[in-house]
């Protein structure tokens, strides 16, 4: 099962999120994941209902419709939501994702832990040139991105487990780094999962949510606000190893307008010593 959701026209209102240029990227991530036999939950506000509805009917095969399902769910229900507009309030928190959308991502998931073996949370604009090339984007099924190939073959090397990608810290890598104290042990300070795509196994996986939102009670008890990915962070270091994860370096490829900036020297470099996040998903 994947589970995702979509938002738009937060920005500069309580919750903060993208600008709405976003919204082309997330309505055609959402169907660039209909070529499989998944069944697709997207949770959406009242205000987004009827957008998201066309799009899928208008770009969605036919025989693929049935697998979407949509369930309406005001973010003003999140678990944590008056928690965070409170230390919001203190502290003046303006980003561009919202935390409530962030943290619902474990909320979601556990909301729907029952309904299959395995779960995978995928944003919404995921799919999309932004991460990945463009023959990939155009050519889902030759490379296997996101259909059944894919997702079997996760399922096989991953077994019980649960599965993350991973910022390496150590090779160009850079993210906001969590405070040590709120570890109970393992500070490795190294490899950053980022919120994107993950999942796994029901059993592992339901534990790790878990453990996040436990952690996330922690740090605001604290009057901190640590994205969804830094929460992510904590639990796997304590848990490391119980999980599996791949690593990349680099959300820039060639098509990106910072490579296409670089000389030529520089691009030999770049391509030495470094690794894609879509790399992670090609056979």
């Amino acid at each position: 099962m994947i589970v995702t959701c979509f938002y738009t026209g937060l920005i500069n209102t309580e919750f903060g999120g993208r600008p709405n240029s976003f919204k082309r990227r997330y309505l055609y991530g959402i169907s660039n994941l209909q070529y499989n036999t998944q069944k697709k939950v997207i949770y959406t506000s009242n205000k987004d209902y009827d957008e998201l509805v066309n799009h899928i009917n208008n770009n969605v095969n036919e025989e693929n419709i049935e697998k979407y399902q949509i369930k309406i769910f005001d973010l003003k229900n999140q678990t944590f939501h008056e928690r965070i507009q409170s230390i919001r309030k203190k502290d003046g928190y303006v980003q561009d994702r919202c935390l409530e959308i962030q943290y619902g991502k474990f909320q979601f998931l556990l909301n729907e832990i029952n309904n299959d073996e395995y779960l995978w949370w995928v944003d919404a604009g995921l799919l999309d040139q932004h991460l990945f090339l463009k023959e990939h984007v155009n050519n889902l099924e030759k490379f296997n991105l996101f259909n059944d190939v894919f997702f079997e073959k996760l399922k096989k090397d991953i077994k019980e487990s649960v599965y993350f990608i991973c910022g390496d810290r150590h090779n160009h890598y850079s993210h906001g780094k969590p405070n040590k104290k709120f570890f109970e042990k393992n500070y490795q300070n190294r490899y950053h999962p980022v919120g994107g795509f993950f999942g796994g196994k029901k059993e592992l996986l339901e534990n790790f949510l878990i453990k996040c939102n436990d952690k996330i009670d922690i740090i605001l008890n604290d009057n901190l606000l640590y994205s969804e990915e830094i929460i992510m962070e904590i639990i796997l270091s304590e848990n490391i190893d119980n999980y599996i994860f791949k690593i990349f370096t680099t959300w820039i490829h060639k098509e990106r307008g910072v490579y296409k900036k670089m000389s030529n020297n520089e691009k030999i470099n770049f391509e030495s010593n470094n690794k894609p996040y879509y790399v992670n998903f090609l056979s």
